[in-house]
């Protein structure tokens, strides 16, 4: 399995699970990776790694501040272009479902032969153990979750105007209402995707998923359907609800799901008046109010989502010919957080941001230039090898005429040629 094939895998996670990547950032196995599913070894990707870092620009631990000037050496004693291994445990999806009986053998002593119960607990892989018993600073460690998903229920003015902006957010967006002319007026307005059904049905169809990463906002033509939506959706635990009413309307409705037997506990994550107060009057600007909120409230969860532009980058790109930007730690002031992700070509194009300006011109400039030693190296070689280095980026202190624009802080990329 290459890197590129481990990324695959991640664009397909299981959302009903807890999913942790472990990643390496520092030493000779930087790059490997451990996917965790439910706590249990889901994938793991190790490689012997051909190259590493530029001069005093690349580091040898995340925050160390050292250079680290050599080249990495070849992986845990392997010197393997490309050494890599799934495994599934208990079940899991992330892995791609494969069943019991075809798990790859990591300890190449028949351990991993067939395994009759899926919910035992298998023993740890041994390149799994390899990654965990490193120093924890050594490791960078992120929840994953699934690209942000706004479900809009009510596709009238108010609701068309919330899936405008949930899709200049980024965010996946399903309109659902029972009239398809107001569907058709959902599509124009840029849903992803439409449910023309009644509320209840739309809300338990396996297009609605439930959880942290998933924001509901009510916004029908009447109370009945308010009810109807907030039964269904309560019930679950999401990263926002909201209905939109006046406060007696509010009032009324929390009042009757107290009656249908929605304790009062549940009831306190409903937003409702639902958005901010900033003196909103028209659609437009009660759209703009509601997703304010959500911005506002939603639950820090530190799952971190790698952008779909991204992975598909990654799976369509020229082999040897892009790079894979991760923030794995900062310090001070940057513009974004760890985890946050950015693929680079090599025609300069790029799929996302780390935060834009001078940090981000620097990384980019340090991604051409690990492609083109990828070039020379795949030119002596059968295979492209895999290249991965820990570039720091550092502005504290610059002083200049941009010196006003700059964030000032410092921040470690992990670079990964795919």
């Amino acid at each position: 399995m290459t890197a590129r094939e481990f990324y695959d895998i991640l664009s397909e996670l299981r959302t009903d699970r807890d999913q942790e990547l472990v990643t390496v950032t520092g030493g000779e196995k930087t790059g490997w990776k451990l996917l965790l599913t439910d706590g249990k070894p889901a994938a793991v990707f190790t490689a012997g790694i051909s190259g590493a870092a530029n001069g005093a620009a690349a580091t040898a631990a995340v925050g160390s501040g050292s250079a680290n000037g050599a080249a990495a050496s070849a992986a845990a004693g392997s010197g393997a272009a490309s050494e890599a291994a799934e495994y599934t445990a208990g079940g899991s999806g992330a892995a791609g479902e494969a069943a019991a009986s075809n798990v790859t053998d990591l300890h190449g002593d028949g351990m991993a032969a067939e395994q009759e119960d899926r919910n035992a607990d298998p023993e740890m892989p041994a390149n799994a153990v390899d990654i965990l018993a490193l120093p924890t600073q050594m490791l960078f460690r992120e929840k994953l979750g699934h690209p942000k998903h706004l479900v809009v229920c009510g596709a009238g003015y108010v609701g068309q105007g919330v899936i405008r902006l949930g899709r200049f957010l980024g965010w996946r967006v399903t309109a659902i209402d029972d009239r398809i002319d107001f569907c058709r007026l959902a599509e124009k307005a840029g849903a992803d995707e439409t449910i023309a059904d009644d509320f209840t049905a739309a809300l338990r169809s396996e297009a609605i998923s439930y959880d942290l990463d998933t924001y509901f906002v009510v916004v029908t033509r009447g109370h009945r359907f308010d009810r109807e939506c907030l039964l269904e959706i309560m019930r679950h635990e999401t990263g926002y609800v909201g209905m939109m009413g006046s406060r007696a309307r509010s009032a009324r409705m929390k009042q009757t799901l107290l009656e249908e037997g929605l304790p009062e506990e549940m009831q306190q994550r409903l937003h409702a008046p639902i958005g901010l107060k900033i003196g909103a009057q028209t659609p437009e600007e009660i759209a703009i109010s509601i997703v304010s909120e959500i911005l506002a409230v939603r639950p820090d969860t530190a799952r971190n989502q790698i952008p779909e532009d991204v992975l598909e980058g990654i799976a369509s790109g020229d082999e040897g010919r892009q790079v894979l930007a991760t923030i794995v730690s900062r310090r001070g002031s940057t513009p974004r957080q760890a985890g946050t992700r950015m693929l680079i070509r090599r025609d300069r194009t790029t799929a996302g941001t780390i935060g834009g300006g001078c940090m981000e011109a620097e990384v980019i400039r340090e991604a051409l230039q690990l492609m083109a030693e990828s070039r020379l190296e795949r030119s002596t070689a059968d295979t492209c090898p895999y290249k991965a280095e820990i570039f720091q980026v550092d502005l504290t202190g610059r002083t200049g005429a941009q010196a006003d624009m700059l964030c000032g802080g410092a921040m470690d990329v992990l670079l990964e040629v795919l």
